[in-house]
């Protein structure tokens, strides 16, 4: 049985993630899959709004209200925060 993190975008994205690590958790010794729910939800937003010009700024806002989300943000953070992951994101399932 095929499962999620068998996906092949959900994978480039959860190891940018982790490259990128924006919140600084992979540098204070979280696990390496710290990222993966949010890889998952980008990842199905990606799939969901594949009509929609997905460009990296576009990815930069997805990731900002994600982030949010799941750390407790009252508000999301800058996107610039994001550009850097969401810029690699992108080539990563773009080209």
């Amino acid at each position: 049985i095929a499962t999620l993190k068998d996906n092949p975008q959900f994978r480039q994205i959860a190891e940018i993630l982790v490259k990128h690590d924006i919140e600084g958790f992979i540098r204070m010794g979280a696990p390496i899959d710290e990222y993966d729910s949010e890889a998952e939800i980008l990842s199905n937003r990606l799939v969901f709004d594949a009509c929609t010009d997905n460009n990296p700024s576009v990815i930069a806002t997805m990731l900002a209200f994600i982030f949010a989300a799941s750390f407790g943000y009252d508000t999301p953070l800058s996107t610039t925060v994001y550009m850097g992951a969401a810029s690699d994101i992108h080539k990563a399932i773009y080209g």
